[in-house]
């Protein structure tokens, strides 16, 4: 196989900002998501308590959240508000 030198692609000081903007973000969420799973294996553990409900209705405002925009995308309605504020 022929290895070619790197495309050079030219970033600017806001591009590195933007893709160190992104990477804070993911690690924010996979350090949030380990702490859901962390809270829901101590709530699958032992007998429910504060904790375990309070997960149990965030888990139920999640599924029907999501359940909403999976309905929402299907009938094409998916960024109907975003546009609508794009055009004007």
């Amino acid at each position: 196989m022929i290895r070619r030198n790197p495309t050079i692609i030219e970033m600017n000081d806001m591009d590195v900002q933007d893709v160190r903007d992104l990477v804070d973000k993911q690690r924010t969420e996979a350090q949030a998501r380990q702490a859901l799973i962390q809270r829901m294996k101590r709530a699958a553990q032992g007998p429910l308590d504060e904790d375990g409900v309070s997960l149990m209705m965030q888990l139920k405002d999640a599924v029907n959240k999501q359940k909403e925009q999976e309905r929402q995308r299907r009938l094409g309605m998916g960024n109907v508000a975003e546009s609508s504020k794009a055009k004007k």
